[in-house]
């Protein structure tokens, strides 16, 4: 995973001439079929940048909780993208409201085969295990529903 935080701070504009060219070079550098490198960007303008950030090459893309994940998975079909419960949910909510959270993820964007759960940044250090266990239910629930 490589995170890119400035990116999801700039506009498209300044993604394309100061962020992808480097995300690029150092994408092709590395990424091999034995290698992927998925491309995490949390800030809230990473959904506007999203058509400008493809264009790095990564093989996969992670987004933070701010950004909808929606257009990014209609528009890119064939690219998994990760995403995007709150980190900071797992400290301050209850179990239940963690539940809840990852089935608005699942409602929200189930339907979408290159979809997968996940936090939207770092899991802070002070996280509930029993708020993690909580999400993991509510997809595993799901997973086995479909």
């Amino acid at each position: 995973i490589m995170a890119e935080p400035m990116a999801g701070l700039m506009s498209p504009a300044m993604n394309r001439r100061f962020v992808v060219p480097w995300l690029k070079r150092i994408i092709d550098a590395v990424q091999t079929e034995e290698f992927s490198v998925m491309l995490h960007n949390c800030g809230p303008s990473a959904g506007k940048c999203w058509n400008v950030l493809r264009q790095s090459g990564a093989a996969a893309y992670h987004f933070g909780n701010a950004v909808d994940l929606l257009p990014i998975l209609e528009s890119s079909p064939d690219t998994p993208v990760y995403g995007n419960l709150d980190p900071t949910a797992f400290v301050s909510e209850s179990p239940e409201t963690i539940a809840c959270l990852t089935q608005y993820l699942i409602d929200s964007y189930g339907q979408c085969p290159m979809w997968r759960l996940s936090s939207g940044c770092d899991i802070p250090a002070a996280a509930h295990p029993a708020a993690l266990q909580a999400a993991f239910d509510a997809w595993d629930k799901w997973l086995q529903q479909n």
